[in-house]
């Protein structure tokens, strides 16, 4: 949310983050304007956060935590699900929900489809699984993708888009 893009925990990044979000909210421009009117040749190349740019991203973090709320407590089923791989499916419906809170307002829809989803996916974890035999649905073939991309190095940018585009598709959705 903070970069309004995907992120993976490399130290860097986190090393980048600390550097860009470690501040004393009062001491920072409270909108664009007073930042443009008070940055100096050094800060040209950073970008400023301001005390709007703060009040948004706390309007957003909780508006997100609520849909969460509300599309997990639809069906008691679906923590089943998120419980075997807690941080990735937290993550790929947090960003389901932080990229998209247009479409996220039908939080039944999305707690039922989230839900499909993830039973779907337990059937790519038994060992008598054969890809051979994958059907060539498009929710089926989302799934598939969705799955993949929760292995190995899930923590990972490109893991983690890849994982927001199948949920999209396996919603109908497009971006």
């Amino acid at each position: 949310m903070l970069e309004n893009d995907f992120v993976g925990f490399p130290q860097s990044n986190l090393n980048e983050f600390y550097v860009k979000y470690d501040f004393d909210v009062n001491e920072l421009p409270s909108d664009e304007y007073d930042a443009e009117k008070s940055q100096d040749a050094e800060q040209e190349e950073l970008q400023l956060v301001t005390q709007e740019d703060i009040e948004l991203f706390e309007e957003n973090f909780k508006e997100v935590k609520e849909y969460i709320r509300e599309i997990i407590s639809c069906d008691s089923e679906l923590m089943t699900y998120i419980s075997k791989k807690p941080l990735t499916h937290i993550y790929s419906l947090w960003a389901l929900i932080a990229f998209n809170l247009e479409e996220a307002e039908d939080t039944d829809f999305i707690c039922k489809r989230f839900c499909s989803l993830l039973k779907e996916c337990t059937q790519f974890s038994s060992a008598d699984f054969d890809i051979e035999t994958l059907s060539t649905a498009t929710d089926t073939q989302a799934a598939y993708k969705y799955h993949k991309y929760t292995t190995g190095a899930a923590t990972e940018k490109g893991p983690r888009q890849k994982r927001h585009e199948a949920l999209m598709e396996y919603l109908g959705w497009t971006e």
